[in-house]
This record gives C-alpha cells, sequence and structure tokens, in this order.
C-alpha cells in the first residue's frame, strides 16, 4: 500500500489554490473600426461576430430586412429567368421558388403576373414602381427613426 499523506498518494501533485483579489474593474469593450475588441463574455470566452453562423445572424435581424431579403429573392429569379413576358413565363418550381404570402403580396400589387394556370412573369414597370414605393418607405421609416432619437437626445440635455 502506497504512502498516503494529506490524502493523496505520495509522489502525486498537490492541488495549488490561488486566491486572486480583482482591484480593478474588468475592461470596457473597445470599438476599433468598427468591430467590438477585448469584449469578455465569460472567462476565457470572448466574443467574434465571425464565429456566428449565418443562420443565426437571419434570426436576429429586423424582420423587416428577412421581408426585403425574399422580395429581392424573387425578383433576381425571375429577372435572371428573362422570365419578363408572357411567352417566357415560368413555374416557381422551375425558379426554386415558394408560394408565399409574400410573392402572393407582390403578385396583388401587380410585380408578377400569372398566366395559363400557374406560371408567372415580371411584370418590370409595376417592379421598378414597387421597388421606389419600398425605397420611399424606409427612407421615412429612416427619417422617422433619426428624429425620434434627436428629440430625446435634446430633452436628457435639459
Amino acid at each position: 500500500m502506497p504512502a498516503v499523506q494529506d490524502g493523496l498518494p505520495t509522489g502525486h501533485a498537490r492541488p495549488v489554490v490561488r486566491v486572486v483579489h480583482v482591484t480593478n474593474p474588468p475592461p470596457t469593450p473597445r470599438i476599433l473600426a468598427g468591430r467590438l475588441s477585448g469584449w469578455t463574455v465569460a472567462p476565457r470566452l470572448s466574443f467574434s461576430i465571425a464565429r456566428v453562423p449565418v443562420s443565426v445572424i437571419i434570426r436576429l435581424m429586423s424582420g423587416g430586412a428577412v421581408i426585403v431579403m425574399k422580395q429581392n429573392r424573387y425578383l433576381r429569379r425571375f429577372r435572371q429567368a428573362r422570365a419578363d413576358a408572357a411567352s417566357r413565363a415560368c413555374t416557381l418550381e422551375e425558379l426554386s421558388l415558394r408560394d408565399s404570402w409574400l410573392f402572393r403580396r407582390m403578385a396583388a400589387r401587380g410585380v408578377f403576373v400569372q398566366v395559363e394556370g400557374d406560371r408567372w412573369y415580371i411584370d418590370a414597370v409595376a417592379a421598378e414602381s414597387f421597388l421606389r414605393r419600398r425605397a420611399r418607405i424606409m427612407l421615412t421609416l429612416a427619417a422617422v427613426g433619426v428624429l425620434i432619437i434627436i428629440i430625446v437626445m435634446v430633452l436628457l440635455a435639459r
């Protein structure tokens, strides 16, 4: 039987307990070139946007941004297929797209026109009008947001 000292067999490393006194508060995050630097989430874990999967980023985006991305995908696929006339109409399956509420909403605005059953084509004039209207709405919302921020800053400065 091996010799035992302090509850451990002799010749084994003893556990070391280190007491650390924190006198300085943890460092605050620094923003360098638009990226967080020195941000510690937990001991030995650091945050890096490069490590976040794209699917997580998309889930964290606002609903409006996701809708715009999907609308752009519909427009891009129809333009790439050159389905801009009734004679070149395509089905959604040919373009690897779904018949979603978003597509139906764009079709109700005249962006996509249905011909002979399940075939669709893009109306270029209506698509440009749709994009201008969307840009005008986004600009208006951004202006309202900036105005609200200015009002809050003025009120807090009093």
